[in-house]
């Protein structure tokens, strides 16, 4: 049994691609994108739209490929059991990225493409990672790297 001395960290990260018809122009965009069905707007959420404004990052289409089959754990990827087979797993995992960025890319054709990371070792970017609606967007992909 190994065991690990000093500071140990819990802390998880999520990268997140939109596909979007335009690129947000203002903090305002990102919240009609995010939060556009909330009737009534969430505590900090001007504060953490222009944090997502500022960070919000053009891709191509491959960087988007290459997130997508490469990054990270997706729900579409199989649960892996410690005791089955790795061999049969990744070959899995590989064939449900792929059926999955096939079928994001044809529902977003013509659509651009965004990148953003948030970890939860500070306040600010547990607030981004979490307290976001982005499961709940169209067009939107989560990438746990935790």
């Amino acid at each position: 049994m190994k065991f690990r001395n000093g500071f140990v960290s819990n802390s998880s990260s999520s990268s997140f691609i939109l596909a979007l018809d335009e690129e947000p122009k203002n903090p305002q965009d990102i919240i009609n994108i995010l939060w556009g069905q909330y009737v009534e707007l969430p505590y900090g959420v001007v504060e953490m739209a222009t944090k997502i404004f500022a960070d919000i990052k053009s891709i191509d289409k491959k960087e988007v490929e290459n997130r997508l089959l490469n990054y990270g754990y997706m729900n579409c990827d199989p649960h892996y059991e410690y005791n089955s087979n790795y061999e049969e797993y990744k070959k899995t995992k590989k064939h449900n990225r792929k059926a999955f960025l096939d079928k994001y890319l044809t529902e977003n054709k013509g659509k651009k493409f965004f990148f953003l990371h948030y970890g939860d070792d500070t306040v600010r970017g547990a607030q981004l990672e979490h307290d976001v609606p982005w499961w709940n967007t169209k067009g939107v992909v989560v990438i746990s790297n935790h």
